[in-house]
């Protein structure tokens, strides 16, 4: 029973992490439609009435990409050696991103 406890304390703390950011994931896809139509928005304006300067832009998207590339390995390791910490935190999102239909 010992040798137990810290895989169902590390399952649980998934969870609830889990939890925590499938519920962030929620407010955050708010905020992308929400700024997905601003662009859209952004692009008429700017096909009607103002320049815009994408490829500045592109740029910056570009630099964050790479940045984004460069840390990808702490993740692979964070899944693969905690595992039981990623299956609880994988139950604990889908919980949360998952609404009971009405």
């Amino acid at each position: 029973m010992a040798e137990i406890r810290p895989i169902i304390g590390m399952a649980l703390l998934g969870a609830l992490v889990g939890w925590l950011f499938g519920r962030a994931c929620l407010k955050v896809f708010r905020i992308a439609v929400f700024l997905a139509l601003a662009l859209v928005a952004l692009q008429l304006i700017g096909y009607h009435a103002a320049a815009i300067h994408w490829d500045s832009l592109a740029h910056s998207a570009g630099a964050a990409a790479q940045e984004a590339r460069e840390h990808t390995g702490l993740a692979w390791r964070l899944l693969v050696y905690n595992l039981p910490l990623t299956i609880g935190f994988v139950a604990g999102m889908l919980k949360a991103l998952v609404r009971p239909r009405r």
